[in-house]
């Protein structure tokens, strides 16, 4: 070995080894010290606690429609646009006239659905099963019942109508799937009766 590579080799050791012994020096204290105390109050709750049959109740409640809707009596297509018309302005902070009232919106303008929407009453059986077979293609609106008359909702969604949604989508019947087409809803109404005595 060449006096210059022990030299070499000699200053990469002493190097690692100091770098080692400043990592860990305690550094000791920067700057002022001022002692720190908090008070801490440790009130017992004096509310009892809600009883998990009211929570229960209440969960089972909030997954439950009670929109009705009558059944189709028979099976048609038809058409719905989806289209709104603001009947006020609507302000915000930084503008004068966000956006005018009379303004037309099209929700299907700016979202393509990619599932089907099928309608259902949930206390017909025929249509729980209906809406069953096209789970893993459709999102399933509950009418008139639980969703938990759908066991299984790993392959697709499950909402519970309300007034709002009832206005929105102008629901006439059950069962009813919602397409989209283009920039409407394509709507077909089933006779549920019809389809059980085709099978």
């Amino acid at each position: 070995m060449t006096c210059k590579n022990f030299l070499k080799y000699a200053m990469l050791a002493l190097l690692l080894l100091t770098t080692n012994m400043v990592a860990f020096t305690d550094l000791g204290v920067w700057g002022a010290e001022y002692s720190i105390s908090e008070h801490v109050d440790l009130k017992e709750n004096k509310n009892p606690p809600i009883d998990e049959q009211i929570i229960e109740k209440a969960f089972k409640k909030a997954l439950t429609s009670e929109q009705k809707l009558p059944d189709c009596n028979s099976t048609r297509d038809r058409t719905f646009n989806p289209e709104v018309v603001l009947d006020h302005d609507i302000n915000m902070p930084q503008y004068k006239v966000f956006i005018k009232k009379g303004t037309k919106f099209n929700y299907l303008e700016y979202r393509k659905m990619q599932r089907y929407m099928i309608m259902i009453d949930g206390n017909n059986s025929m249509h729980v099963e209906f809406a069953k077979h096209y789970l893993p293609v459709s999102d399933v609106v509950i009418y008139n019942g639980s969703t938990e008359v759908i066991e299984n909702w790993v392959d697709g969604h499950v909402y519970i109508a309300d007034e709002s949604f009832q206005k929105a989508f102008k629901t006439q019947c059950l069962p009813s799937v919602f397409i989209q087409n283009n920039h409407e809803f394509l709507i077909r109404e089933y006779n549920i009766k019809e389809l059980a005595n085709e099978k």
